[in-house]
């Protein structure tokens, strides 16, 4: 049974390659490209220029979100798989469109989020009913920037700006959707949550507040978390206001442990690296902050995006005009996977059996506009 088990995994591999059109050999960008464990996917040519921007993946469908960066001269699109080939959509968008964020929910159903540019800007959430329909929001400014979903209840929370104050809705794919109530912080000037995540009962935001006023109190530079009690400002991370650092990334492992990702900022004349990679996590149960270390966190830049997989490993997508992808070994140890000049990676996303992917664009560096690309860590065997 255990040889018919082995042969069996390893056909399902085979299957998933060939159909979602994997391009089986490296770009020639990692270290070590032939024993790097990330593959190259072949995208349809249909494509426009563009960068994926975020993915969500269940047990028999992958959605891509596209930005074209153009608005209505080629909007935004959603490319997706059902596990045996690959289809652009055309979604409900109308010619200020920009669209930053995709989530499924258990059942398969999906949300994205984005931003209406004209009239000074407003949030746009487009939800699955069947079809892809703009959902009517309780707020009609400013922009939504991150959605994620508790896989329970099926209830999808994004996140983003009023302009003035933070933002945070609450809805599922085929219901209505509310405001969920946030920390009344510093002054109403521009603030946003960039990113959201759950996880092991806990949501958790991060973003910026350039109305505080530099204290611990009012941080330049926020993370939140709800445990179900309500939204709450994190502090204690041991960087006072936080103006140095930039938060991009949040994420929950299983041990409900909040993980914190970003960029550490030094403009000053003579600085090694201007911009420095770090992941922070905080311990709920002790009220703990303790850095993680990254190899080469000066040449990473920043963390983009976290991805606790099942296993408990992290993975790390990095990098400002260039990419690297980080692997955090449940074991202990980090180890840059694979590294390039050319590309940038926004987004990570775990398949039901333990395959990585990772998204964004490639093209010269500082070069726009770029093409959609995407990365595939197929599970290692283990006999």
């Amino acid at each position: 049974m255990r040889t018919a088990s082995k042969y069996l995994i390893l056909l399902i591999t085979i299957l998933l390659a060939s159909v979602l059109g994997l391009a089986c050999s490296d770009d020639g960008t990692g270290p070590g490209s032939e024993k790097s464990p990330w593959k190259a996917f072949a995208l349809p040519d249909s494509l426009p220029p563009s960068n994926l921007t975020s993915i969500a993946v269940t047990d028999a469908r992958v959605l891509v979100l596209g930005a074209t960066g153009t608005s209505g001269t080629k909007p935004d699109y959603l490319l997706e798989s059902d596990i045996s080939h690959w289809t652009a959509h055309t979604l409900p968008v109308d010619s200020n469109d920009f669209l930053f964020g995709v989530a499924m929910d258990a059942a398969g159903k999906g949300v994205i989020v984005g931003a209406n540019a004209s009239g000074g800007g407003s949030p746009v959430v487009m939800a699955e009913r069947p079809g892809w329909t703009r959902v009517t929001l309780p707020v009609t400014s400013h922009d939504l920037r991150a959605v994620a979903v508790d896989p329970s209840s099926g209830t999808f929370r994004a996140t983003g700006s009023t302009g003035s104050n933070l933002l945070v809705l609450s809805g599922t794919a085929d219901g209505s959707w509310t405001t969920v109530l946030t920390p009344s912080l510093g002054d109403p000037q521009d603030k946003s949550l960039v990113d959201v995540a759950y996880g092991s009962g806990t949501w958790v935001a991060c973003g910026f507040d350039d109305g505080a006023d530099g204290t611990e109190d009012s941080p330049f530079s926020l993370v939140l978390m709800d445990d179900g009690s309500g939204w709450t400002l994190l502090k204690g991370i041991g960087c006072g206001a936080c103006g140095s650092r930039k938060y991009y990334a949040v994420a929950v492992n299983q041990a409900g442990a909040i993980l914190l990702g970003g960029a550490i900022t030094d403009n000053s004349a003579g600085a090694a690296d201007e911009l420095v990679a770090f992941l922070s996590q905080y311990d709920p149960a002790h009220d703990k902050w303790s850095e993680i270390w990254l190899p080469e966190a000066g040449a990473l830049d920043q963390v983009n995006d976290i991805l606790v997989a099942e296993s408990g490993d992290i993975y790390l997508a990095c990098g400002e005009s260039s990419a690297a992808l980080v692997r955090i070994a449940a074991a202990g140890g980090a180890t840059i996977e694979w590294h390039s000049s050319e590309v940038i990676l926004q987004a990570l996303a775990e398949s039901w059996r333990g395959d990585i992917f990772a998204v964004g664009s490639k093209g010269p560096a500082n070069e726009f506009p770029r093409d959609p690309y995407m990365l595939w860590r197929p599970l290692r065997l283990v006999y």
